[in-house]
């Protein structure tokens, strides 16, 4: 299914609203709010950037997607982009064409394309559930 920017704008506000509510949720019922134990912050932190920045790349305009993807999930792959693509409600072609923008600024950037995708990062992507969650 779709999602809209505005969509994606109301999910991650809705996405940091869930991150308060858990990183409170420790303290709630207790008369003198104990602080959250430092791994189950830095867990919930960890794992709710990842939504956010997931979130922050379908938001960005079709024009600036590749560079959006590059800067907020670094360390995604082509299968990655490609499942963004879909949830943008992008056309096969103008995905095509970002896939070979992005395969392009690994050439640029020194590393080789293929030798990202030697270590399987297509099978085991960043986001490899996300069909799932939308």
């Amino acid at each position: 299914r779709r999602i809209s920017e505005m969509g994606a704008q109301q999910m991650l506000l809705d996405t940091q609203s869930i991150k308060k509510l858990l990183l409170e949720m420790p303290g709630i019922g207790e008369k003198t709010p104990t602080p959250a134990p430092s791994t189950y912050t830095k867990f919930v932190q960890t794992e709710m950037s990842k939504a956010e920045m997931l979130l922050k790349v379908i938001q960005s305009p079709a024009d600036t997607l590749v560079e959006c993807y590059q800067s907020f999930i670094p360390e995604g792959s082509a299968a990655d982009l490609q499942k963004i693509m879909e949830l943008k409600g992008l056309k096969k072609g103008e995905q095509q064409g970002m896939l070979e923008s992005w395969k392009a600024s690994f050439q640029r950037g020194g590393k080789t394309f293929q030798r990202l995708f030697s270590m399987n990062r297509s099978q085991e992507g960043v986001i490899p559930s996300i069909h799932h969650h939308f």
